[in-house]
């Protein structure tokens, strides 16, 4: 992630303007009565190493290694008792369920750290990042009116001491040092702010040492991990990402190709029914844990059922005899299933959801929490579905079932901080030891991250672009697109600066003007139509397709196609997939053959690996048509083969995206969804990590691209 291995532009210019570090105090270190000029140490139990200087914005690094069951800490703007200010946690006690790198009762963190680690820590202004082996694990804003319980009403940031404090264990320190920051940093980075403490659940728990932990958030598989953690440290607490593959070789390609990010909780959702029989136990073991829920099964007349959606449950026998299948459905999952916790827990259809404690009787709760406690499963307290009651969760603890706390979101914007979930733990008093745990894992801690090498890609030279040969039938179809003469490209390969040339031309027929280029002001860009000509979409996409990444990210008019080729599998949302069942605008393809809606009804989501909603406009369709291609794994690799023809790649309408403003080369585009529910849709570009991805937040209902900014101003 970028922001664990880079500097803001303001701390950058603090360090070249201010280079003074408090004078001798850096490498000095008071140990009992004595005192050493040194970066490294040993510390046992009991003993403390303390820095004379007095700090108040500052850069210290160091390479710590600690003891097996260890538990020490590093303060900082603290006094020589080590009682006030802020500590960052280092060791794994049996004791204390946090681990290395926590700030203490602020930022607590449970994923399993090694014993031997490089430990960053930076305090500019009101901010304090802490940084693992190179990756950032805390990053928290103290607000003004912070809050804090009696015993951590000194937990505060002003200016003080470093040091270190060993309880258990032995600690040997090497390579410290201390770098001191400008005093007049401003307190937050620009464009964000600290949330208000002051009635928020997150900080009332953190405080008391109870683990806030999201085991159950999906994220999109087109954005980058990075911004997944990105979202966990701006909420204050860690996220579990959970997938739903269930194929052995799909399972390594996501762990060797996504997920990555040593900060993160990887887990399994079991889908359906069918995932235990082809799941192995070595591809299970993989992840940290796995999960899944009762919302998918066959009914008594055998027919699918997905209990979250109205129209899939049909209740054709009295309702508590329905009530009953469906407890029957649950505890056999619960019973025969290996899981690690039980996700929306009690939730029903949105009929039944009006009548939820008619239907979850005391005696079915009793079911309930006695075949979770039998199989060792935990209970989730789902916060987007809102379930289980508060009743039922109270009934759970008293029958000694652990609990986690998850989202279930279904898109980014459905995060909301845990609010249920908090506020059920809070309700319910559940502490510390209600709580499950994943067991640690080595092979998921944080290792060093590694210097990211970058691959240069040669333009392919080999066969002459013919960039004259646009040949237009009576009809207005593309016979002879920009491509070699035998209608071959290979896509990413690279275009020469005379295709590039070309294409800029093309789109300045539809750009009105840029902005002046002043420093400080971001670039804007004024579109006169929000459409293309059949010739002008063909002509750019063909060459954009073409282009290498770095090529591609230079253009204000891009595109977004199928995958080429994919790193792993995307089977499609199964809301989505159920809604396409049925929605008469909707065209399904399978691996680029029409089919009729109902064939999805005899496939699983999981027999796809990949998706793509696309626009029917350009071929005739009429309004509000669009089509839906779906891959299975051996019809992508055949729609996947280099190089391709321009008639198969112009089969499938890419969605066009026009860049409207771009500040510090981070775009803002505007697209229109092939679903013309969504309208015009907007990207904005939040972050590029240093291997190039994006984070990307979207919202649905935006201006077209002709009204974003006014033609004239």
């Amino acid at each position: 992630m970028k922001s664990a291995n880079s500097i803001s532009v303001i701390i950058l210019l603090a360090f070249l303007s201010f280079t003074t570090s408090c004078a001798g105090a850096s490498n000095k270190w008071k140990i009992g009565k004595n005192t050493i000029t040194s970066s490294g140490f040993e510390l046992t139990a009991g003993q403390s190493a303390i820095n004379s200087g007095n700090f108040k914005n500052f850069d210290f690094k160091a390479h710590v290694t600690h003891s097996a069951g260890a538990k020490a800490s590093l303060w900082f703007h603290s006094d020589s008792t080590l009682t006030k200010g802020y500590s960052v946690l280092i060791g794994n006690p049996a004791d204390d369920r946090r681990r290395s790198g926590s700030l203490a009762s602020v930022r607590n963190l449970y994923k399993p750290v090694p014993a031997s680690f490089d430990l960053e820590i930076k305090v500019d202004g009101k901010r304090i990042v802490v940084m693992i082996n190179g990756w950032q694990v805390v990053d928290y804003l103290e607000p003004a009116d912070p809050y804090r319980t009696a015993t951590n009403a000194k937990q505060l940031l002003s200016n003080g001491l470093i040091g270190f404090h060993v309880e258990n264990g032995t600690l040997n320190v090497a390579n410290a040092g201390i770098t001191s920051l400008a005093d007049n940093l401003p307190n937050y980075p620009a464009g964000r702010e600290p949330v208000d403490e002051r009635d928020d659940a997150l900080i009332r728990l953190q405080q008391k040492n109870f683990p806030v932990i999201d085991y159950h958030v999906h994220w999109p598989g087109r954005l980058s991990m990075d911004s997944a953690v990105e979202k966990a440290l701006d909420y204050g607490y860690e996220f579990g990402v959970a997938d739903h593959e269930i194929r052995d070789r799909q399972v390594k390609a996501l762990f060797d190709n996504y997920f990555t990010q040593p900060q993160l909780f990887y887990a399994l959702q079991g889908e359906g029914r069918e995932w235990p029989k082809i799941l192995s136990k070595e591809t299970r073991e993989m992840f940290d844990y796995v999960f899944t829920d009762a919302l998918t099964f066959n009914d008594h007349k055998g027919r699918l059922t997905y209990l979250w959606i109205d129209k899939f449950v049909i209740m054709d026998i009295p309702e508590q005899e329905y009530m009953d299948m469906i407890m029957d459905r649950t505890l056999k999952i619960i019973n025969e299933e290996t899981i690690d916790f039980f996700a929306s827990p009690t939730r029903l259809s949105p009929s039944m959801m009006k009548d939820y404690d008619k239907y979850w009787t005391d005696a079915r709760v009793s079911q309930l929490v006695n075949a979770l406690k039998k199989n060792n499963v935990a209970m989730e307290i789902n916060s987007f579905s809102r379930v289980p009651s508060a009743r039922i969760i109270k009934a759970a603890k008293a029958g000694g079932v652990k609990f986690t706390l998850g989202t279930n979101n279904e898109r980014v914007e459905e995060l909301s901080r845990l609010a249920y979930s908090l506020h059920m733990v809070e309700e319910c008093g559940l502490t510390i030891d209600d709580m499950w745990f994943p067991k640690a894992k080595d092979r998921y801690s944080i290792n060093s991250k590694n210097k990211e090498t970058i691959a240069v890609t040669n333009l392919d030279q080999s066969k002459k672009i013919n960039t004259s040969s646009y040949i237009i039938n009576k009809y207005g179809d593309i016979v002879n697109t920009i491509a070699d003469s035998d209608r071959i490209i290979t896509r990413g390969k690279g275009v020469s600066q005379e295709l590039l040339t070309k294409y800029q031309d093309i789109v300045n027929k539809y750009l009105e003007k840029t902005s002046t280029g002043k420093p400080g002001e971001s670039d804007k860009y004024y579109w006169k139509s929000d459409y293309l000509s059949v010739v002008d979409w063909s002509r750019l996409y063909v060459i954009f397709v073409q282009m290498t990444n770095s090529q591609q990210n230079d253009q204000v008019i891009s595109f977004w196609g199928p995958l080429p080729v994919l790193d792993s599998a995307y089977p499609p949302n199964q809301r989505l997939y159920d809604f396409w069942t049925e929605d008469k605008k909707c065209k399904i393809y399978i691996d680029g053959e029409k089919v009729d809606n109902s064939a999805l009804k005899s496939h699983k989501t999981t027999d796809f690996v990949d998706s793509f909603t696309s626009s029917l406009r350009r071929s005739g369709g009429k309004t509000g048509e669009y089509r839906v291609d779906l891959w299975t794994e051996t019809g992508h690799k055949k729609f996947s083969k280099q190089p391709v023809s321009t008639d198969k790649l112009l089969e499938i309408e890419p969605n066009i995206m026009f860049v409207v403003e771009k500040d510090n080369n981070k775009p803002t585009a505007l697209w229109l969804d092939p679903e013309s529910r969504y309208g015009w849709r907007m990207s904005k570009v939040t972050n590029i990590s240093e291997k190039g991805e994006y984070s990307i937040t979207t919202s649905s209902g935006s201006p077209s691209p002709s009204t974003y900014f006014p033609k004239k101003q």
